[in-house]
């Protein structure tokens, strides 16, 4: 066996880190009221409204953790218990989200496809019409097998259910179009070690401007 063979593997990440995140960990550290800190936060907020086209009212921030941590932020924020979260299912994040959604005590609703499979949108339009969920949740690119699922017509139903619409964009954005408001997506997010090429232990989230008004609703 030839050892010294390069092989290229495709895989979801961690990504290698890109020069400019590399340079930026040199930076000094700065007090967290410092003006300069507060000035690149701005900065960073920006950039995150371009990165997911979130649209305008729209919220975003940095998290500090994991792309899990802003799948549960998501789920927590937008779920009541005892309402209903429509999880579409076809690999093991799909699996996680049912997971986080049933320990909020709401009512989920798995509708499984066969792993290497994309979602079918007609399957989901049918299941969103007769239980008309609060809530419907996708995987956009599943990473667990590398199945890229129909964001876009999955928006379409939400938006005929009056349901909002969660994406994990963790292996996604920052590499393929991502159009959050264009697809009606009322929340997202990633990680900062895949796409963005940048060290783990940051999640990016972005909420809509009608997740910021139901969240503001649900804490009166």
């Amino acid at each position: 066996m030839d050892l010294a063979r390069e092989v290229l593997l495709l895989t979801p990440g961690p990504t290698p880190i890109h020069p400019r995140a590399q340079a930026a960990l040199l930076w000094p550290t700065r007090a967290h009221m410092d003006p300069d800190v507060f000035a690149y936060n701005d900065r960073i907020v920006a950039d995150l409204h371009l990165l997911y086209r979130s649209g305008p009212g729209a919220f975003a921030s940095l998290l500090s953790g994991t792309g899990s941590l802003g799948m549960e932020a998501g789920f927590a924020n937008l779920l009541e218990p005892g309402e209903r979260a429509l999880v579409l299912v076809n690999g093991v994040f799909g699996e996680r989200m049912v997971e986080i959604a049933a320990r909020l005590d709401a009512e989920v609703l798995p509708l499984a496809f066969a792993a290497g499979e994309p979602v079918n949108a007609d399957a989901v339009r049918r299941r969103a019409l007769k239980t008309r969920p609060d809530l419907i949740a996708l995987v956009h690119g599943e990473t667990s097998t590398g199945v890229r699922n129909p964001v876009e017509a999955i928006g379409e139903v939400a938006r005929e259910v009056g349901a909002l619409y969660a994406v994990d964009a963790v292996t996604t954005v920052g590499m393929l179009p991502f159009e959050m408001a264009a697809w009606n997506i009322d929340y997202a997010y990633t990680g900062s070690q895949k796409c963005l090429s940048a060290p783990p232990g940051l999640a990016p989230v972005v909420f809509s401007a009608r997740a910021m008004a139901r969240i503001a609703a649900s804490s009166m």
